[in-house]
């Protein structure tokens, strides 16, 4: 160190000479005011020691300081001198705050003028002495714990917008803060196209509206197109300064520079209530020095805010990215022609994170705008909450356009909601209006719980997860307003790991739908996804899943819309696929609900190729109160699948009936314990159960359609009817059962059609009632074929009549070990018809000979098959034809080829079809007398 300080003070004593004579120099050459020449004394002194620019510009001191030459000069000194040092400890430097205005013509009259820690700015320009005021910088940054602070000189003159740009190349680092209070009501717009970052405590004390941008140009223009000026960050660039509002913001560049704002939980960057807060940017990230530190510091790609609280209460925060050159309107944010009329190719990236908060909540709720190419909002929130009805009083600027839209998000490629984040919109505490809502347009969007959520499900004694993902909620005291709903909108949608979409009404005001809607894959993997109305009178609202390409999986998790001990209605489900399959897998529920009053059940309505249900998933429909519940209807252009314990069920637990189920596919099997279900547990009746197949259905390992009542009362069973199309088909204890446990009621009736055959091995068809009052339900079966193998077809009652069977088959076939009866213990039996011209009744299902039984005996009585008025017809097909008599020889010169055109003749009854071989012509051909004809067995 002693070294260290000799050479220190004979490098200063070799400075101070230089100084000396330059100042010699410059008395004896004086033309100039004392602060003309003292610039160029520094000038002369930095060109002597070869210093560079930056150098120069490095020395904050000077910068601020400039008026006083000695002290500039001596700054330099020092800076000459201790070069070498700070190069070695940087880590060691202090960098004040600098805040100098543009030099020459382009400073727009601005003045800076330091006041201890407060630099004071005044003077700038006016054009036309009207309502905007422009001011420009070479440099601005704010060290923490001072304030940048535009007075005003002027205030007989009205101020509606400060307009500020940075001209000098480096980025504005705002540690401290930035005050324009002394304009009562001016908005506030910051540009430097090199960048911003806003420090951790940095604040604003701004009466009106915040921009801040790192475009290259504001665009102005009045409501109606005229007075059209622009506000150009480039000092040598032709402007045109009016009196208009800033219509867009304008980016030169192919990368614009990125804004970044960093900050804890505790410290707000906050405008006043009714205000809007914009941020702008670019998606290049920059190197920075921290003015508090002097330590140099680089940014993320894109508008990024981190760990930071933007607060604009009841107003607006709008957030843009671009990559590309183009103009962003002021108001919406959207793409516009620049100068060339040419769009925006690209948008950028922004990010939340590290728990920060995008919050607009207040008495009107707000709006909050986001645009860019990718979104990440990570550990954070973003908040549009309203507490009181929106209002037009004095300091809002409320646009009636906002209501229904609280938070939307447009970005073209990725939006992930992540790690535990939340985006909400919640109207609660005296709410007139319809307000709030979410809506998300992106190509890919993924809302996931992540690693905080799952954490909070792991060890031994795991509890609740806290909301993570997307919400629209009405609370209580609200009046006749409505959520906004959610709505995402995407290529691609996935919601995972305890992510959450949500819609829920505590008021009299309805919840909001949601919407999920890609045109490729839906994917819900441990998510849910619920509408309700919780202990009020307002309804839940409509959930659609749907995807015009791709397919909907749901996996382990929970789609629902229901009331609980509400009043209200529940809502719709609605899953669809044009050309798509849905999938319920692992514990999937969807569950439609009502345990309410008086409030109806909604539909759940699914639309697809193929709907596959395994895993023990479930699609419920649960209606607790008298109105008619909505049916679940199930629309397929292939196949239904319901395996592994998976059910779709309607069920009256109230007064009310069960919704109906019905489904329409062209093949359906259930199996592996899966089921259709009707049920009723009240004094209203079971729904029916309706199945419509082209091709077939199958039930196998202990599947089934059941349709019960356990009503104490007389809630009945409700019907099933399946028309099965080409067969129907029963195996290893599957059953269609109608079961009735209520004392008066009666049971269901089944009722199954087949094109071709209904067979069934080792189950069961029957209806039951246990009660001492009810009736058998009745079981009507009409296929060409019924085979039954160890199975039973029963009709049975308790104390009421049997029901009645019937079967209308040309073929009954059924074996020794299978059962059909309608009995009643103690009233009297039903009925059985087998209305058959061939049914086996034997106990056993015949089995056909080996061999072929001889002509003699087949032939023997011609008029057997005249019996009884029917005729049959006995086919023999081959080249031959027929002999005079049973194994007889017929010589003929010519071979009986068919004498007409038509593939078949007939003669008395017998018909003979010709096997011809392809090419051969039509005729009558002469035959050798050694061939013959022959009747072969």
């Amino acid at each position: 160190m002693g070294n260290l300080h000799v050479r220190f003070e004979r490098k200063l004593r070799q400075e101070l000479v230089l100084l000396l004579s330059l100042m010699t120099l410059r008395n004896k050459k004086r033309t100039a005011s004392p602060k003309a020449s003292g610039l160029h004394l520094l000038r002369g002194y930095a060109s002597q020691r070869k210093l560079d620019d930056s150098q120069v510009r490095g020395c904050q001191v000077i910068r601020i300081a400039i008026k006083t030459s000695v002290r500039a000069i001596l700054a330099i000194i020092l800076m000459a001198v201790m070069g070498p040092v700070f190069a070695t400890t940087q880590a060691l430097a202090q960098v004040a705050t600098v805040v100098t205005s543009t030099p020459g013509a382009g400073s727009l009259g601005t003045t800076v003028t330091t006041n201890g820690p407060t630099i004071q700015i005044t003077g700038g320009t006016r054009p036309g002495g009207g309502r905007n005021l422009f001011h420009s910088f070479d440099q601005f940054n704010v060290a923490s714990g001072n304030t940048a602070q535009f007075l005003n000189t002027t205030p007989s003159l009205l101020t509606s917008n400060i307009l500020s740009r940075v001209t000098g190349g480096n980025p504005s680092s705002i540690f401290g803060a930035i005050d324009t209070t002394s304009y009562p009501s001016a908005n506030l717009f910051f540009m430097n196209p090199a960048g911003i970052v806003f420090g951790p405590n940095a604040t604003l004390n701004v009466n009106g509206s915040v921009a801040l941008t790192t475009a290259d140009y504001l665009r102005l223009a009045s409501a109606d197109g005229s007075n059209a000026g622009i506000f150009r960050a480039d000092p040598t660039a032709a402007r045109l300064l009016t009196s208009s509002s800033v219509s867009a913001f304008g980016f030169l560049g192919t990368n614009p520079s990125a804004i970044y704002v960093q900050g804890t939980q505790n410290n707000q960057l906050r405008v006043q209530p009714g205000q809007s807060i914009s941020l702008v940017g670019g998606n290049q990230g920059f190197t920075y020095t921290n003015p508090d530190t002097g330590t140099s510091a680089s940014t993320l790609d894109g508008v990024t805010v981190t760990g930071k609280h933007l607060f604009a209460p009841g107003g607006q925060i709008k957030i843009a990215s671009v990559a590309s050159q183009g103009e962003v309107l002021a108001g919406n944010l959207e793409k516009a022609s620049n100068i060339n009329s040419q769009s925006f190719g690209t948008f950028g990236t922004v990010q939340i994170l590290k728990q920060s908060h995008i919050d607009t909540s207040g008495e009107s709720g707000g709006r909050i705008l986001v645009k860019g190419g990718r979104l990440l909002v990570d550990d954070s929130t973003i908040s549009a909450n309203s507490t009181k009805a929106a209002t037009s009083g004095a300091g809002r600027r409320l646009d009636p356009s906002w209501l229904g839209i609280g938070i939307e998000v447009e970005v073209a490629q990725d939006a992930i909601i992540d790690n535990g984040s939340v985006i909400e919109t919640n109207v609660e505490f005296g709410a007139k209006h319809g307000s709030g809502g979410v809506r998300i347009t992106a190509d890919h969007i993924t809302v996931s719980g992540g690693p905080k959520i799952l954490a909070s499900l792991m060890g031994s004694q795991p509890s609740p997860p806290p909301f993570a993902g997307i919400r629209s909620n009405i609370g209580l005291e609200t009046a006749a307003a409505g959520s906004g709903g959610v709505s995402l909108d995407a290529t691609t949608i996935q919601v995972k790991d305890v992510g959450q979409i949500q819609t829920l009404t505590e008021g009299t005001g309805r919840a909001g739908d949601i919407s999920i809607k890609a045109s490729g894959d839906i994917t819900l993997m441990m998510a849910i996804v619920s509408s309700g109305s919780v202990d009020s009178s307002g309804h839940a609202g409509d959930i659609a899943l749907s995807s015009t390409q791709g397919n909907v999986n749901i996996a382990n998790s929970f789609v629902t819309s229901q009331t609980n001990g509400s009043s209200g209605n529940a809502g719709a489900i609605n899953m669809s696929t044009l050309h798509g399959n849905i999938s319920l897998v692992d514990g999937t529920q969807v569950l439609n609900a009502t345990r309410g009053t008086t409030g109806t059940l909604g539909s759940i309505q699914i639309v697809a190729n193929n709907l596959l249900l395994n895993g023990r998933s479930s699609i419920a429909g649960n209606n607790f109160t008298t109105p008619v519940a909505g049916n679940i209807a199930i629309t397929l252009d292939s196949h239904l699948s319901v395996t592994e314990g998976s059910f779709i069920q309607t069920t009256a637990l109230g007064p009310a009936n069960a919704a109906d189920l019905i489904v329409k596919a062209r093949d359906v099997l259930i199996a592996d314990g899966g089921s259709l279900q009707s049920g009723t547990n009240s004094s209203g009746a079971g729904g029916t159960i309706d199945v419509t197949a082209t091709n077939q259905v199958s039930l196998t390992n202990n599947a089934s359609i059941t349709a019960s009542s356990t009503a104490k009362d007389s809630g009945n069973a409700g019907d099933i009817k399946i028309n099965a199309g080409q067969q129907l088909e029963l195996t290893n204890g599957s059953s269609i059962t109608t079961t009735t446990e209520s004392a008066q009621a009666n049971g269901g009736n089944i009722d199954i059609r087949a094109i071709d055959r209904i067979r069934l091995v080792d189950s069961t068809i029957s209806t039951s009632v246990k009660g001492t009052e009810g009736s058998g339900g009745n079981i009507f079966i009409d296929p060409k074929v019924v085979i039954l193998q160890g199975s039973n077809v029963t009709a049975q009652a308790v104390g009421g009549a049997g029901g009645q069977i019937k079967f209308v088959t040309p073929l009954f076939l059924a074996d020794s070990a299978s059962t059909v009866s309608a009995q009643s213990q103690r009233g009297p039996n039903g009925t059985v018809t087998i209305q058959s011209p061939t049914a086996n009744l034997s106990g056993a299902v015949g089995q056909l000979a080996s061999k072929t039984s001889p002509p003699q005996v087949l032939l023997q009585n011609r008029c057997v098959a005249l019996a009884g008025g029917e005729q049959s017809t006995f086919i023999l097909a081959g080249r031959d034809t027929l002999p005079i008599e049973p194994g007889g020889w017929l010589r003929s010169p010519v071979s009986m080829e068919h004498w007409t055109g038509e593939d078949m003749e007939h003669a008395s009854g017998l018909m003979v079809r010709r096997n011809r071989s392809k090419g051969l012509p039509r005729m009558i051909r002469p035959m050798d007398k050694t061939q013959v004809l022959s009747l072969r067995g």
